[in-house]
């Protein structure tokens, strides 16, 4: 509230004070997505993306094509669109429900309808098959969610939240476990072993918060860390035959200047 005192007889009242809005800027438009895309993926086939603009997911050709907008929704916001590697689906988090959440739906469904179209303007035909609809997975209550991964069979998603809880979802089930977490709340980048049995990812050390890569096995549940907390290492990935692992750390000590492992010239 705004107040003010009267000196006098020391006694003090509210101001009421009456801001118009901005009207202009709250007036109905028209607005370009164009500029405004912050994420989206390939498909598979390398002939489609699909974007997340202005809190809704346009699937757009490379070459030819329409341009579909999947989702249409004014009331909600979907975020991190991720083509499923069988080309099949889409995920994505959707606050539908008030709270993000893992959705999927087919990659090849028919745009939304406009719900602002007039009557006599054409719709897109809208399908007798069920799974044109998205697909709620998780209920996970209050949080953010970012970066779904598609394991390569397309049966698997993670993801991570914004406290560093790492979870993996079965898409036929909606199967959701959290394995692991990070104790600094970062936000780990996961890759996928080629046969869809390992998650290699990076954690934050406990103790100095260094990174560290671990590998985590989908059917048992067991992890392992695999490098040292001495180093801080991160962006870890494996390659196709699951030969090897490659990651980068930084291990550089001979140069003058502070070094990677402490807070002193080195």
């Amino acid at each position: 509230k705004l107040m003010v005192l009267d000196l006098a007889s020391g006694q003090s009242s509210e101001v009421k004070v009456t801001i118009p809005g901005d009207r202009p800027k709250i007036k109905e438009r028209s607005v370009s997505p164009g500029s405004l895309t912050s994420g989206g993926t390939i498909s598979p086939t390398g002939k489609r993306v699909v974007l997340e603009a202005r809190g809704d997911l346009f699937s757009l050709p490379a070459k030819e094509g329409v341009t579909r907008n999947l989702t249409r929704t004014d009331g909600f916001a979907e975020r991190d669109p991720a083509w499923s590697p069988d080309g099949r689906w889409i995920a994505y988090f959707s606050d539908e429900g008030g709270e993000y959440d893992l959705y999927v739906r087919p990659a090849d469904s028919r745009p939304a309808p406009d719900p602002k179209a007039k009557k006599d303007e054409p719709q897109p035909i809208p399908s007798a098959w069920s799974d044109d609809a998205p697909r709620k997975l998780t209920d996970l209550g209050p949080g953010f969610r970012y970066t779904p991964t598609w394991s390569p069979d397309s049966k698997h998603i993670v993801f991570h939240d914004q406290n560093g809880h790492m979870f993996l979802t079965t898409v036929e089930s909606g199967e959701t476990k959290e394995f692991d977490k990070d104790p600094w709340m970062n936000g780990p980048g996961f890759s996928w072993s080629h046969d869809s049995n390992w998650i290699t990812y990076a954690r934050a050390d406990e103790a100095n918060a260094n990174g560290c890569i671990w590998i985590y096995n989908v059917k048992s549940g067991e992890k392992n860390q695999v490098t040292s907390n001495m180093f801080d290492s991160g962006t870890p990935a494996f390659d196709r035959k699951r030969d090897w692992l490659f990651f980068n750390s930084k291990r550089s000590v001979t140069s003058p200047r502070y070094s990677d492992i402490d807070a002193t010239f080195v």
